[in-house]
């Protein structure tokens, strides 16, 4: 079992939000952190179920993923006060597909 902690960045050109590292391995068993510098994140994962938790947000404990399968990690990032991905919209993340790559 790893643990990984993603750094989120809103990249204001692209309208997105990037992470480091680009791709996200998950295995069953594997924990995962998320952090930016710009500001607090938020995140849902889908399906409910799949993994220890259905959001993170800053100050949570790492959420493990329980289930194979495909899943979603829905990603936003607080700047300035201002939401851009999650919760406003679930346009920004990854989708994780049964081998575990996001």
């Amino acid at each position: 079992m790893a643990h990984q902690t993603i750094t989120l960045t809103y990249d204001f050109a692209a309208d997105a939000v990037q992470s480091d590292p680009p791709t996200i391995m998950l295995e069953v068993g594997d924990t995962v952190t998320f952090t930016s510098a710009q500001g607090p994140v938020n995140i849902l994962f889908l399906p409910a179920g799949h993994f220890s938790a259905g959001e993170f947000h800053p100050g949570d404990q790492p959420v493990q993923r329980l289930l194979p399968g495909k899943a979603k990690i829905c990603c936003g990032v607080v700047v300035d006060g201002q939401v851009w991905g999650y919760p406003d919209h679930q346009r920004f993340g990854h989708q994780i597909i049964p081998d575990g790559t996001a």
